[in-house]
């Protein structure tokens, strides 16, 4: 069976992120989930990343969650310095947002790719519509993109979020 292109949704968000498709047909929007259970909580993925102190491997989503407040501290909200010169440390280099967002996409691209029904398996999932906030500046809209291609994604468009929704609500109305 031959690949089929379809873009990806990716709410990359400051505390938590969800990818997302439509279903061939599309009448239905699948989501990438974590574990196999189908509660809605499943297809969120916290955005934070850490580091394993004893492996120095690194921890992304719920298992970086897990590691609040001990050491080493998990990354969080980068989301807020997308766009910006900040950096932070991560396994002992000094990495910018958009690289511990790339975690974050690779990981929910991942999460999608798991949770897609046997029919969907050649389903490509390359392209992506990123959201970004409505305020977002050409910087961080930019950092968020690199972010995107440093994750193996073609990011076709960052979406404003109000719009995101937007579009959602007329969708699910004319499903109705």
């Amino acid at each position: 069976m031959s690949q089929v292109d379809k873009v990806m949704g990716i709410d990359l968000g400051t505390t938590a992120s969800v990818a997302s498709l439509l279903s061939l047909d599309e009448d239905r929007v699948l989501l990438g989930r974590h574990s196999e259970e189908a509660a809605w909580s499943n297809a969120i993925l916290p955005s934070m990343v850490a580091e394993l102190p004893v492996s120095n491997e690194l921890a992304i989503g719920w298992e970086a969650r897990a590691r609040r407040g001990l050491e080493p501290n998990p990354i969080l909200s980068i989301k807020r310095q997308m766009g910006t010169p900040t950096t932070v440390t991560l396994q002992g280099q000094q990495v910018t947002p958009e690289y511990v967002s790339s975690l974050i996409l690779k990981r929910l691209v991942e999460n999608l790719r798991k949770s897609l029904p046997e029919d969907h398996s050649h389903v490509d999932l390359v392209r992506a519509v990123i959201t970004v906030p409505a305020h977002f500046k050409h910087p961080a809209q930019e950092a968020t993109r690199r972010a995107g291609e440093m994750a193996g994604i073609q990011v076709e468009e960052l979406l404003h979020e109000p719009i995101a929704a937007a579009i959602h609500y007329c969708w699910k109305r004319g499903q109705q």
